[in-house]
């Protein structure tokens, strides 16, 4: 039995050499999606680390509007700053307002495509 296998499978060298090139590329193709998500994953954790260092807490309304790929939150009084700078071990506090913005052009057109999100 043994000898009539290998007999068969040595006889169509072609049909042998194409199906371990099918796995050695599907492998090499999972092995390279697996490896650039991997990457992309930790990029964006690494940048989001940077972002974000130094910054202990965020004070934000709970209030959402807009959809859920470009969700925002109401607006805070301008006061609250200074009630959070009162908080016994707050050594720093500063507002943030921002918001998805587009560049026009002298007419009023909009200008740019589909990029990533335009943050002013």
């Amino acid at each position: 039995m043994w000898k009539t296998s290998i007999k068969g499978v040595w006889g169509r060298k072609r049909r042998l050499l194409a199906t371990c090139l099918a796995v050695v590329l599907g492998v090499g193709f999972l092995s390279a999606t697996l490896m650039i998500g991997d990457t992309t994953r930790e990029g964006f954790k690494v940048a989001f680390e940077e972002a974000n260092a130094g910054t202990d807490a965020v004070v934000r309304s709970e209030t959402k509007f807009g959809s859920e790929e470009s969700e925002q939150r109401a607006l805070l009084p301008a006061d609250l700053v200074d009630e959070v700078r009162a908080v016994d071990g707050v050594s720093a506090a500063a507002a943030l307002v921002q918001g998805l913005t587009q560049i026009t052009g002298a007419g009023g057109e909009l200008l740019g495509g589909d990029g990533p999100p335009t943050l002013g």
